[in-house]
Formats: structure tokens, sequence, C-alpha cells
């Protein structure tokens, strides 16, 4: 059974380790990569300013709206 998003949002909140783990995991499940370990620390940056970039996007629209 899949999860909901909902459920994966409950899951793994805003922990961009979590998130990297889990998309290298099905990433690994698709084929091999040059180096995980330095993709790791990539797509854990990438990951980490995307939730950030989310959270400011929120603060950003509740002040627009006051």
């Amino acid at each position: 059974m899949s999860e909901t998003a909902g459920e994966i949002l409950a899951r793994m909140g805003t922990d961009a380790a979590k998130w990297t783990d889990e998309f290298m995991r099905i990433r690994h499940e698709n084929g091999p990569y040059a180096n995980p370990n330095e993709e790791w620390g990539t797509m854990v940056g990438w990951f980490a300013n995307a939730i950030e970039a989310g959270k400011a996007e929120g603060r950003r629209d509740r002040t627009e709206w006051s």
C-alpha cells in the first residue's frame, strides 16, 4: 500500500536528511549512481533549501494577509 502525501509529510516533516535518505533509497532502486556520498551531500543541501524556501513563503503569505 502506498502512502498518501499527508502520511509522507507526517513521517518526514521538515528534516532534509530524511527526505534525502528517502530520495536516495528510491534512486538506488532505479539504478546505480556515480558517487552516493557526494550525491547525498548535494541532495541534502537541495532539500534543506527547498524546505526553508517553503517556510519563508508561508511566513510571507501570512504577513501579506495581515
